[in-house]
């Protein structure tokens, strides 16, 4: 006989039962408000909008220190910028996030790669996670949201910074999307020297192949 065999089937049925209407409770394609609320009803009987309190200034200061809290940013369910990353990390990071763009809600995976983007290319697409979403349904970057499969092809040498700017590095991926024909992709990285994102690897751009040699002609 085995140890607990008279509970188990009925144990498992409980977990399957649970992990059901957990997949029909949290569906993919849920904003992120939505998505949220959720989690506080289904795990913690509580709209975590609502009832999740905010940081402390005391709690603020020690994430700021060690490079684990940036305003405006949720880190408690999309990847955000951390000093232990390297650049091929965060392309990794945001691959893979735009991979499964619309998991754990719509455009986590968008909002992934806005968070690790420099300030510079932030302004570039508007500024704001809004605009950036807009400008991500272009045909040429869209094509690594939620695409097929991709893999690096090959990493750049670490440029070392300069008084005017921090270190830069380039990763080149290939991206094949759910439809039509594979892009490279070159992304440049430069590891940030303010505060309070200081040390951070965050994207200075990411070009088609296509696109970056015809800015070189």
């Amino acid at each position: 006989m085995i140890f607990g065999a008279p509970n188990s089937s009925l144990a498992m049925l409980m977990i399957i039962g649970t992990m059901t209407s957990c997949h029909a409770f949290l569906s993919p394609g849920m904003n992120k408000s939505e998505y949220k609320r959720a989690v506080g009803l289904l795990f913690n009987g509580e709209d975590s909008e609502l009832s999740r309190p905010a940081a402390s200034p005391e709690e603020q200061a020690s994430s700021l220190a060690d490079g684990s809290f940036f305003m405006g940013i949720d880190q408690d369910y999309v990847p955000f910028p951390h000093r232990d990353f390297t650049a091929p990390d965060v392309v990794r990071l945001c691959m893979d996030n735009l991979k499964n763009n619309n998991e754990p809600y719509a455009n986590a995976g968008l909002e992934c790669c806005f968070n690790f983007s420099t300030d510079r290319c932030r302004a570039a697409q508007g500024g704001s996670l809004e605009m950036f979403v807009q400008y991500a349904a272009n045909p040429v970057f869209a094509s690594m949201v939620n695409a097929k499969e991709w893999q690096v092809l090959s990493t750049g040498p670490l440029i070392q910074g300069t008084p005017t700017r921090g270190a830069m590095q380039t990763v080149l991926i290939h991206v094949q999307p759910q439809k039509g024909q594979a892009r490279r992709f070159l992304w440049t990285l430069q590891q940030e020297r303010r505060p309070p994102r200081q040390g951070c690897w965050l994207v200075w751009e990411c070009l088609s192949v296509e696109n970056a040699f015809s800015q070189t002609l």
